[in-house]
């Protein structure tokens, strides 16, 4: 029910619908580098796979020699040479 109020009233007032119902925000700059904002944490961790846990789901990032750059409360840089990321919306 909470969900769905937060859905109408973003719509309705147009606002981002990352920030109201709390969605991860996904930007890829080419293949070297992802920032994930709205995160939960990190589920998984080697240099070939990064599992991310969000309010839709867990976001699985693939590639080869990937970092953590930087990890703050709301935001995660991951750099390397990325060629994959998938969402599961189990949410």
């Amino acid at each position: 029910m909470a969900h769905r109020l937060k859905k109408t009233v973003a719509e309705a007032f147009e606002l981002p619908m990352d920030v109201m119902m709390d969605m991860p925000l996904i930007h890829m700059t080419g293949t070297l580098m992802v920032t994930v904002e709205n995160h939960r944490g990190i589920v998984e961790y080697t240099d070939r796979k990064i599992r991310i846990d969000s309010a839709a789901g867990p976001i699985q990032i693939t590639g080869v020699h990937m970092t953590i750059a930087a990890i703050e409360r709301e935001q995660i840089v991951i750099r390397g040479s990325i060629s994959g990321i998938q969402m599961d919306g189990g949410r």
